[in-house]
């Protein structure tokens, strides 16, 4: 299965990573909030609620206006420092496009 890009339009880019994990968040603005990890929907990548919760967790605490389709690229790592590679990253990509959120 080819991983979907929307490859023409902007993106704000952030590296997430814990213990020997790292993530490639790429941040689009979209019509609601969507994940892909690795090619394959969040929910098929990370099957536990535990490991959902993680993922989606950078949004409940900061609860921007906007939505994003999130599209990561993971490596290295069990699942649990992957998913926190990934909220890293969407928490920093999150500070870059609005500073306001930093606090």
């Amino acid at each position: 299965m080819a991983e979907k890009k929307p490859s023409t339009k902007e993106y704000i880019r952030a590296i997430g990573r814990r213990k020997t994990a790292t993530a490639v968040v790429r941040m689009y603005k979209a019509s609601k909030t969507s994940y892909t990890i690795n090619g394959k929907d969040f929910t098929e990548y990370f099957p536990t609620p535990e490991l959902k919760k993680i993922i989606t967790g950078a949004f409940e605490t900061s609860t921007p206006a906007e939505k994003f389709e999130i599209i990561a690229t993971t490596k290295g790592g069990g699942s649990h420092a992957q998913a926190e590679a990934v909220r890293h990253g969407i928490s920093r990509a999150l500070v870059i496009f609005d500073t306001e959120l930093r606090t």
